[in-house]
């Protein structure tokens, strides 16, 4: 398996700010994802513009634990113009049933689920489930409220690693370990960024305290 690399993940008030903190978190990043339903001006052609890194373009719903509370057929249009203009990856929600987006070229897609309350007893059950839709990245990420809940990820990861790739990430500071050893996940990437209330880590702290591509 190929050695995890890093996302950093970039928010900001406006389309403007986004592209400068891209090119600031791009030091440190192998892929950048650009939140979009952080900034009050949507601009997906302005925020991909003059990227010098991978980038991943998500616009999460409130739904989902995001900052977008428009309409979803104006979500998902932004996400389809990403695709349009050549974003290496774009960010869907499971739940949100974008089928078409995701036929579009399933290569592109990052289909993800967020459990924010626990570690859902279906979590083989809701894997297969995304894994039918096609796309060929899958996201999922889980709160575990112990140190063992991150076990049946470990085993998801060592199951299901070999078809298509995986990220597996468990949210609060009981998920801590997949996120700075996301090889021993099976995970393709993992997340850093200033998300703290899910677990995220600074990039300057996963690369330079943690060591993570040591």
């Amino acid at each position: 398996m190929a050695k995890p690399l890093l996302c950093v993940t970039v928010t900001a008030a406006t389309t403007a700010e986004l592209r400068q903190r891209r090119d600031l978190a791009s030091a440190d990043a192998d892929l950048v994802e650009l939140r979009l339903d952080t900034v009050s001006d949507p601009d997906v052609a302005g925020a991909l513009a003059g990227r010098r890194k991978p980038a991943i373009v998500t616009c999460r719903p409130t739904w989902e634990g995001g900052h977008f509370d428009g309409s979803e057929e104006e979500r998902q249009a932004l996400l389809a113009q990403a695709m349009t203009l050549g974003a290496e990856y774009v960010d869907v929600e499971w739940r949100a049933r974008f089928d078409r987006l995701i036929a579009q070229d399933p290569t592109r897609v990052v289909l993800s689920m967020h459990d924010f309350d626990g570690l859902p007893a279906d979590l083989l059950s809701r894997h297969h489930a995304m894994q039918a839709t096609g796309a060929q990245v899958l996201k999922l990420a889980v709160r575990p409220n112990s140190l063992s809940e991150c076990i049946p990820l470990l085993d998801l990861g060592a199951q299901s690693g070999r078809s298509g790739r995986l990220v597996l990430l468990g949210m609060g500071d009981y998920g801590l370990s997949t996120r700075v050893v996301p090889n021993r996940f099976g995970s393709a990437w993992t997340y850093a960024g200033d998300l703290g209330a899910v677990g995220q880590l600074g990039a300057a702290t996963m690369l330079r305290e943690l060591n993570f591509r040591g």
